[in-house]
Formats: structure tokens, sequence, C-alpha cells
């Protein structure tokens, strides 16, 4: 017990208070947003009026179907990663994606998607796999941050006319975004102008070496297509729990959305209170129900996350270690 002990450090216990402090005030928000700034009934009598609508079928039925698509594209992705030191087929890449999904909800920080991923890798190549799920979410970061940061760029400014957020926001894109795309395309590079200094903990980064720019950029490319799929997914709920808004102009909202959930920290289980917070607060400057919103966040939260964990927990149970190990 005191040897595990030794594992808990200062600063890990700081992030962990830090996350939970940041739910609870999230839902602190939530509660004032709906319960307290608003008129309860009119609000479920909009959303309930919104979900008796023949469209609301209409545009939940795509949201499901987008879901399996969504991780068939995070599956190819994996597969073309890892297809540079084995060769896995497509079903076992996706065994791989779902369990790191299923372990990534269990463990602080999404950690154990690594380790879910590697588990059907053979073991010479677990390292290297390690890199490649890296390279990955570099990879969706890089999405990720280039829609959000772009959309705030373009959006908040007619929301925030007296200040001088346009210029601060313009200064941000220019370092962040072009930052994030050199790290991912060059990343071998500024690595090994360090090689001296990182010893063995070069030899897990040289992974990155085995990929093209061209594949990289492939790579990206199916990041950026996943991005869209989850985005417009989140838009049609929006529409659909009765947000009349349009269509791009939600799109660079669900974007902002987004880009506020990966600044900040949180664990999984965490992330449907959070992004609610985070939705109500950006799609409120569109005068949209937050009722509707948080509606909206929570389902796209259980259909892309907890109904593909419950299939990753079913591939985890079932997998085997093999032979050699």
């Amino acid at each position: 017990m005191l040897h595990k002990g030794k594992n808990i450090t200062p600063l890990r216990i700081v992030v962990n208070l830090s996350k939970v402090v940041l739910l609870i005030l999230a839902i602190r928000y939530i509660y004032r947003q709906i319960f307290i700034k608003q008129d309860l009934d009119l609000l479920f009598d909009q959303l309930a009026a919104a979900v008796s609508e023949p469209h609301f079928y209409l545009l939940f039925i795509p949201v499901i179907l987008l879901m399996p698509l969504n991780w068939l594209v995070e599956t190819l992705k994996w597969q073309l990663l890892t297809g540079k030191f084995e060769k896995v087929i497509f079903y076992n890449c996706l065994k791989a994606v779902l369990t790191g999904l299923s372990l990534g909800i269990m463990t602080p920080a999404r950690v154990g998607e690594f380790a879910g991923r590697i588990m059907y890798l053979e073991p010479e190549n677990r390292i290297k796999g390690v890199m490649a799920s890296f390279l990955g979410s570099i990879s969706q970061l890089a999405a990720t941050l280039s829609f959000g940061l772009i959309s705030a760029w373009i959006i908040l400014p007619h929301s925030f006319p007296d200040t001088e957020i346009l210029s601060y926001l313009a200064a941000i894109n220019l370092i962040v975004i072009p930052g994030v795309l050199f790290i991912y395309f060059f990343i071998n590079k500024t690595n090994n102008a360090t090689s001296e200094s990182q010893g063995s903990f070069q030899k897990w980064m040289n992974a990155s070496a085995l990929y093209s720019r061209k594949e990289r950029f492939r790579i990206l490319l199916l990041s950026m297509i996943r991005y869209m799929i989850f985005t417009t997914q989140f838009v049609l709920l929006i529409v659909a729990f009765g947000g009349n808004v349009d269509f791009i102009y939600a799109f660079g909202h669900a974007a902002i959305t987004f880009l506020g959930m990966t600044l900040i920290p949180t664990f999984a289980l965490a992330e449907a209170g959070i992004r609610g917070s985070i939705a109500i607060e950006v799609f409120g400057l569109m005068e949209i129900n937050p009722l509707g919103i948080l509606s909206a966040s929570v389902l796209l939260w259980t259909i892309n996350l907890m109904i593909p964990t419950l299939l990753g927990i079913y591939f985890m149970l079932r997998f085997k270690l093999k032979k050699s190990e």
C-alpha cells in the first residue's frame, strides 16, 4: 500500500481536485441557467413541443446512423497508423479502437485508451503502437483546435463587439494553429534535434519517423472527416430539440463548444456535465432553449461514447493474450 502511495504526487492531487471542482461548477452553472434564470415549465413545454414534431425523428435518425460511421473512420485511421509496422485486419482494428474507448472511459485522462488499442498488437510492436496512438491523438487535436479557433475568431467578435477580442483571437490563431500543425508534421525532426538528452525516450519517439508527410496528411484528413461527423451530429440534435438556427452558424458554435471541452481538464464520466455547461454558454448566445442544448449535449455523449463503450467492454472481456505472452 505504501508503495502505491508514492505514485500520488502533489501535482496529480491538484489536477484531480481541479477536475472535481470543475464538474461541481459545471453542475451549479447548469442548475442556475435552467432552474433559476428560466421559466422551467416553459422550457419543458418548448422541449416537449420540439420532440413531438415529425422533423425531430428526421433529424434524430441521421444522428444514430452517423455514430457507426464516426467510429469506422477512427478505425480506418488506426489501421492506417498501425499498417506501417503490423498488418492488422479491419475487424481487429475496430475491436482495438472500441476496447481503447472503454478503458479510456474508466481511467483518468483516458490513459487507458492507449493500453486498450495496443492489446491487439504483437508484443514487439506495442511501443510503436503507443506512438501511433499518440500521433493519431495529435491529429484529432489539430482538427479540433483549428476548427474551434477559426470559428471563435469569426463568431465571438459579433457577440462582443466592444472588446478587442478579434485582435486577441487573431494572434492566438496565428500562433496556435501553425504551432500544432508544425509539431504534428515535424515531430520526429524536432525530436531528433534533442536526441542526446532524451536517452531511451528517443527510441519511443523515433516510431513517429515511420510516417511520411503524405501519410500524416491522410491521417489528419481522416481526423477532420471524423470531426465533421460528430459536429454535424451535435448541430442536428440542437435543431431537433428546437433550435431554430442557421446550420453553418450553429456549426461554428459547436466547434467553439468542442474547443472548450479540449481546453478544460476533465475525466470521461464527467464530460456530459461539463460539455453541457459549455454548450449552454456558447449556444446561449443564439438564445436557444438551454434545456434543449443540455439534452442535445447529453444525448450526443450517450450515443457516441456510452453505446460504443458497451461494445468495447464486450470485446475486452473476450480478449485473450497472444501465445507469445
